[in-house]
């Protein structure tokens, strides 16, 4: 059983496109129940005059995340069909953990096994394409003591409020309430791989509750519990500004011209302190 393929243009020119089709299929385990997949097939083609010419074919597939299955091993968690690249965040106390799966955001508690879906575009009835469009991320910044998870989900909104909008959204899960808070949108006017880029360049939540962000050549600082936002640096260029490995260390240029150097700031990004080197 499969759900019809989303078909995105990732190249083309005059000669040659680049195209990957994205759906959802499903197939029985050993037991006969039902596992969930995406798949993304990658086709890369050449026209000429009699024929379209395929150049290149790659299929991949990730399972999709279902705690009803037998997930829990001595070992730890079976995440199943997945790259070995996992993102997830664990409290100090180690009684939670936080980890995203295909676009989902899952916590687990193991001392009593639970598992909460914290985030997801996918609907378990009435489902659509949109199911299977993955074409955003999900950022774990903090797993608190008592399990309140903040994130950031960022790219195309699938469903919600700011369906059809590329952006960032930030939220934080609330495990007491069982409720899911929005803290901020920033629209984004780029593609997702733009706005990954950006945001691998800094994404870091300090203790006082202030985060920062790299977005089109400028870092930004949001308060989450007031909201207020400010501009740290704006006009960065190439070898302007470093980050330090950690992200929690920030150094620019400012006013930095053809006839001179300009000015040298480092920023503590974990204090938010600032000082003219």
């Amino acid at each position: 059983l499969s759900k019809a393929g989303i078909p995105i243009i990732k190249d083309i020119n005059e000669t040659t496109a680049s195209i990957s089709v994205e759906y959802e299929i499903t197939a029985p385990d050993e037991n006969g129940n039902a596992e969930y997949y995406l798949v993304t097939d990658f086709y890369r083609m050449r026209y000429d005059e009699t024929r379209i010419r395929l150049l290149d074919f790659e299929r991949s597939a990730t399972q999709v995340f279902a705690p009803s299955r037998s997930v829990i091993s001595n070992s730890g968690l079976i995440l199943g069909v997945r790259s070995k690249n996992v993102d997830y965040m664990t409290n100090e106390e180690g009684s939670v953990t936080a980890f995203t799966q295909n676009g989902d955001l899952w916590s687990y508690a193991p001392d009593t096994g639970k598992f909460v879906e914290i985030f997801t575009f996918r609907k378990n009835e009435n489902s659509d394409f949109r199911d299977a469009r993955v074409e955003h991320d999900i950022t774990i910044l903090d797993v608190a003591d008592n399990g309140d998870v903040d994130f950031m989900v960022y790219g195309y909104m699938n469903r919600g409020e700011h369906e059809g909008n590329m952006g960032i959204a930030g939220y934080v899960y609330q495990t007491e309430a069982n409720a899911l808070e929005e803290r901020f949108f920033i629209p984004y006017s780029g593609s997702f791989t733009e706005l990954e880029e950006d945001l691998n360049q800094l994404v870091c939540l300090n203790p006082s509750g202030m985060l920062y962000l790299y977005l089109k050549h400028a870092v930004y600082g949001i308060d989450l519990e007031s909201r207020e936002n400010m501009v740290v640096a704006d006009r960065l260029e190439k070898g302007s500004y470093a980050v330090s490995v950690d992200q929690k260390r920030f150094a620019w240029q400012s006013g930095r011209s053809q006839g001179g150097a300009g000015v040298l700031y480092l920023m503590d990004l974990e204090t938010g302190q600032s000082q003219e080197i």
